[in-house]
């Protein structure tokens, strides 16, 4: 079977300009869909053009371990996940992929035309009842229309389907459980570093607040977080922070990015003193990254049972 998968991606450096695949969770998504994939599948992942080698090299090293064969494609992406959903039909039709070779499709775009039958859109960023965001909702009308065609598309949580009409439910699918532990696990063996581990426990101080999301991103809120009279550790994703006054500085803030966030994320299943401050309601808003964070920190951290008594997201939502 020849599968081809076409997620959207965001995580670019402000620095370089080039993509962080590693640290971007819709690749880290694409990976756990191989990971469960026999090696009687041959599976074609598309990538920007302008990405971190180092980061493509080491999502290469993942893939290697996993049982299917994974080919990366470079084809030509924007320069943001808006521009990519408005070009990247192009960029796929004028490029070196034609879906008629494949036995099935996953696209990440709504944007991107479906060819054969069997295709499904995998949609993590659309519209949310109460929450106006233009640039994402300007786009129901495609997804719609692709569930009048007859097309799967699979949603991050229900409170995205309010915009769907009863008759096409069937078509839908949500995932909120997005990873798998053995998934994880496996991160974990790759990124979790035990140095680091010992000198962040030495190091960071008790009710130090760990911020491991897009510093431009206004949905996390930085400011807030950064008014707190908290230490802060970040791992600045997209290196988008400017300001370091005030930050907990980490001696080995020069290690890989990926290795400090799970190592973090190691730590916090020992430290419940450390938490993650997030103001969006991650009913509506079930971002990839929430979901690998939970499935890193023990279960009773989880905002799953009782949201007003959850220590790992202490101010949740205000």
């Amino acid at each position: 079977m020849k599968l081809l998968i076409v997620p959207i991606y965001s995580m670019r450096s402000h620095k370089t300009g080039k993509y962080q695949l590693l640290l971007d969770s819709n690749m880290n998504i694409a990976l756990h869909k191989c990971s469960v994939l026999s090696y009687l599948v041959d599976v074609t992942i598309t990538i920007p053009t302008n990405v971190d080698s180092s980061q493509l090299n080491a999502c290469i090293g993942i893939a290697s371990k996993m049982a299917c064969s994974i080919t990366f494609m470079p084809i030509h992406y924007g320069s943001n996940a808006g521009e990519t959903r408005n070009i990247l039909n192009d960029g796929i039709k004028n490029g070196p992929i034609n879906q008629r070779d494949f036995d099935k499709v996953i696209l990440g775009v709504c944007t991107v035309d479906p060819v054969i039958e069997n295709t499904e859109y995998h949609l993590y960023n659309t519209p949310i009842l109460g929450k106006p965001r233009p640039y994402v909702d300007e786009h129901m009308p495609t997804i719609l229309n692709r569930l009048e065609n007859g097309y799967r598309v699979n949603f991050s949580c229900e409170n995205q389907l309010y915009k769907v009409p009863t008759q096409y439910l069937h078509l839908c699918t949500t995932d909120m459980k997005l990873y798998s532990k053995d998934f994880m696990a496996e991160l974990a063996k790759e990124f979790v570093d035990q140095d680091l581990f010992i000198e962040l426990d030495t190091l960071i101080p008790i009710g130090a607040v760990f911020f491991p999301f897009r510093i431009s991103d206004p949905v996390y809120k930085w400011d807030a977080v950064r008014s707190l009279n908290s230490d802060i550790v970040v791992t600045d994703p997209n290196e988008s922070l400017r300001d370091t006054n005030g930050i907990l500085q980490i001696g080995n803030m020069h290690k890989c990015k990926k290795t400090l966030y799970m190592t973090m994320l190691a730590l916090m299943k020992q430290r419940d003193d450390i938490t993650i401050e997030l103001y969006e309601d991650i009913y509506n808003n079930y971002h990839i990254s929430i979901v690998e964070m939970m499935d890193m920190v023990p279960e009773n951290m989880r905002p799953f049972v009782d949201i007003s008594t959850v220590k790992f997201i202490a101010r949740y939502i205000r």
